[in-house]
């Protein structure tokens, strides 16, 4: 446990700097979000994930393998749908989605964690409170205004990472946000992150892969068919991760 704990100091600064590195950036989010200029503060928010991704790859030494980007849609907003193995998989997430802007929808124990707090809220994420019924709609009627305006998101339906294990099955309710408001889903599968930072309990160079699927519409869907698509989400990922796994 000690020595886990030694191991992480030098990658836990190298993500603490890097959130230096990108805090013009994050200043110009907040002049232009002041301003209510959504389409500033989407692009600024791209350059922050862009830059944050591509150098906390770089600097861990991981090698990331990246398909189907010619599958992404040409503008937001969508919502990204991934399964989740490794606290690795928001860098190497960050690096592969890297078109234009989206947020994490976490749960709120990340808006306990400082500087990552600021920082995820800035791309357009939002923190849910399970727990509290009436502030988990509110924080879902905020999510819906921000798609309205254009921002884009990226859910981890499982709700906790599996760390090399079978993938979970996805929660009830998880492409909710997709169908009230009629965007597009896109399956992402993380294949492997887990070897960088779960596997031997700190961060460390090695090889993943992050594998972007077909969008898929959701506009006009019966209740019956938006169930159905959950499980088909569900399947697309769980049969594209059991063909890729090293």
């Amino acid at each position: 446990m000690k020595s886990s704990i030694i191991k992480n100091i030098i990658p836990a600064y190298k993500a603490y700097s890097e959130l230096l590195i990108i805090r013009p950036e994050q200043l110009k989010i907040k002049k232009a979000r002041a301003a209510g200029d959504h389409k500033a503060v989407q692009q600024s928010a791209l350059n922050v994930i862009r830059r944050w991704g591509h150098d906390l790859v770089r600097r861990f030494n991981a090698t990331v393998h990246v398909e189907g980007k010619e599958f992404l849609p040409e503008s937001g907003p969508v919502l990204y749908v991934s399964n989740h193995q490794s606290y690795a998989d928001i860098p190497t997430l960050t690096y592969a989605l890297d078109k234009f802007q989206f947020g994490f929808i976490a749960k709120d124990d990340i808006a306990k964690v400082p500087g990552y707090n600021k920082w995820a809220s800035d791309i357009g994420g939002v923190f849910l409170t399970r727990e509290n019924p009436r502030k988990a709609l509110e924080t879902f009627k905020e999510i819906e205004g921000k798609i309205k305006l254009g921002y884009s998101f990226l859910i981890f339906p499982e709700g906790t990472r599996s760390q090399g294990g079978p993938m979970k099955d996805f929660k009830k309710g998880s492409f909710k946000l997709a169908f009230t408001t009629g965007i597009p889903i896109v399956p992402v599968t993380v294949v492997d992150t887990w070897k960088l930072f779960e596997k031997q309990g700190y961060f460390k160079g090695d090889e993943c892969k992050i594998i972007i699927h077909k969008p898929i519409e959701t506009k006009g869907l019966s209740r019956e068919e938006q169930m159905e698509l959950t499980q088909k989400v569900q399947d697309i990922i769980e049969k594209s991760l059991k063909e890729n796994e090293s």
